[in-house]
């Protein structure tokens, strides 16, 4: 006999991924099951076919919506699903999660960041939509930054210079240095080195190299200094070709 984990609240779900292990994984983390009763849920590796389910000629908008991807390297697709469904709960998932990620998730809301391993091993006692009332799981933002900081409608590269903005406000933040902040994110991020920004910003290498340093230790950053890059630096990714101007987040708003 088979017990039914599905949760009540969730009745459709998508999962977007492009390894097919990971896929199977998701769609039963998601409520899938073998028997009995579950939610519907919808898988594809396909951007367009993503792009397309989301769109507003859809009839059945998902209850939730899976996507196995950095939110870094990814902030044009999350503009297009926050453009077309504000309030539609998404849930990222990925081996680890950065402080980059993390920024993202804060700008456009209602988005929850989840490691691979914490939802294997909540499985299936605790399923995907769980860490959507949860308010223990890291990463969950009730409210969209983009809401009031973006004006709605905006090139992708004047959108991304804001959700760059704002991770520098949010490292600031967490380090008590906008100047410190401002050289990582606008120069070191960009894979500069320590002594080239230091001749632009007419600045000891020294100090660059401090303020490298003090953002490493701050952020737990371990490993090669590609790491430290990748926690601080965002990429607008692919988008649709057919992305609507018109934001549904202001008629929330």
């Amino acid at each position: 006999m088979c017990a039914e984990k599905t949760s009540k609240a969730l009745q459709r779900a998508i999962v977007y991924s492009t390894e097919w292990a990971k896929t199977i994984a998701l769609k039963y983390l998601c409520g899938h099951s073998a028997c009995g009763k579950e939610i519907y849920v919808e898988t594809t590796g396909d951007l367009r076919t993503l792009f397309s389910r989301l769109s507003t000629k859809s009839t059945e908008v998902p209850d939730i919506i899976v996507l196995d991807i950095p939110a870094r390297d990814y902030v044009g697709l999350l503009c297009h699903i926050r453009r077309l469904h504000p309030a539609l709960p998404v849930v990222i998932t990925q081996s680890r999660i950065l402080f980059s990620d993390r920024a993202v998730a804060s700008w456009f809301g209602n988005i929850w960041l989840r490691e691979y391993d914490s939802l294997l091993a909540g499985y299936p006692g605790a399923l995907i939509g769980s860490c959507m009332t949860d308010l223990q799981f890291a990463g969950t933002y009730s409210s969209a930054a983009c809401s009031t900081e973006c004006p709605g409608r905006m090139s992708d590269a004047i959108l991304l210079n804001h959700v760059e903005r704002w991770l520098c406000g949010r490292l600031t933040e967490r380090i008590g240095s906008g100047l410190c902040a401002q050289v990582a994110t606008e120069w070191l991020s960009r894979g500069i080195s320590a002594q080239e920004v230091g001749k632009r910003l007419n600045r000891s290498d020294k100090l660059v190299y401090h303020y490298r340093s003090r953002i490493i230790q701050e952020l737990r950053i371990s490993g090669h200094p590609r790491d430290f890059i990748a926690s601080l630096s965002l990429k607008e990714g692919p988008v649709p070709s057919d992305r609507p101007m018109t934001c549904q987040m202001r008629v929330v708003a």
